[in-house]
């Protein structure tokens, strides 16, 4: 009995990032015995910035990371990304089942980042995927199905091909 593998389609799931956190947007800030804005503890800023830019531009910007830090979780949130080709399982005319074979994981992802950015990292998800389902015998047709789907609804559906 010998089994025949077909590719189907090629997914590009999204699922929310359960790992990453915010905290690279928290920075401590204080004043010097002089007045002068000081940060103390921060992955985004340091007193070169504040000497670059000025204090308040410094400010604005610690605050508007505040401000998105504290809304993490409620509009947004972080985002996996990875290509998985479905491959049905045939023997003679009856399909037996399918497998997955899946592309790196790309985490990390800011939900609301743009809908080019989600298609262009997935699109090199798929050709990575291709590649190697190429060098494994595969026959990868040129113009395969790549839908959306995943466990994240509002992404997904405004992300059609």
């Amino acid at each position: 009995m010998i089994a025949t593998l077909q590719l189907e389609h090629i997914e590009r799931r999204l699922s929310m990032d359960e790992v990453s956190d915010a905290e690279w947007l928290r920075t401590e800030a204080g004043a010097d015995d002089d007045g002068q804005l000081h940060i103390v503890n921060s992955w985004r800023y340091c007193d070169s910035d504040i000497a670059r830019y000025g204090a308040a531009q410094v400010r604005e910007w610690i605050a508007e990371d505040h401000s998105r830090y504290y809304s993490f979780g409620h509009s947004w949130g972080f985002v996996d990304a990875q290509a998985v080709a479905v491959i049905g399982v045939h023997f003679r005319d009856e399909k037996l089942g399918t497998l997955e074979l899946s592309s790196a994981c790309v985490g990390g992802i800011e939900s609301d980042a743009p809908v080019d950015y989600y298609d262009e990292l997935t699109d090199e998800l798929i050709e990575d995927l291709k590649q190697q389902l190429t060098e494994q015998g595969l026959l990868v047709p040129d113009r395969v199905q790549t839908p959306y789907v995943g466990t994240v609804p509002w992404l997904v559906e405004h992300r059609t091909l």
